[in-house]
């Protein structure tokens, strides 16, 4: 499954997730960390 999110698409192999303060923050391997809700990631990797 792949999310999308400000027109990038997100896998679980193409950024690590960190949780900071109820948001998580994505780091694509090809570009800047994105910083999204805490529930988008959780659904993501449910």
């Amino acid at each position: 499954m792949v999310y999308s999110y400000v027109s990038r698409p997100v896998t679980k192999t193409s950024c690590e997730i960190s949780f900071l303060a109820g948001h998580v923050v994505y780091w694509p391997l090809d570009g800047s960390p994105i910083t999204v809700p805490q529930y988008f990631c959780k659904s993501r990797v449910e």
